[in-house]
């Protein structure tokens, strides 16, 4: 397996994963709104 990143809110009861990257991917260019 490689090292991910896990991007991910706290809902309380739970957590809902907003998103998982691989260390590779260009973190900044997946994460901004557009």
């Amino acid at each position: 397996m490689g090292k991910h990143y896990i991007f991910y809110r706290d809902m309380g009861k739970g957590i809902e994963v907003i998103r998982v990257l691989h260390q590779a991917m260009d973190i900044s260019r997946h994460l901004t709104k557009k």
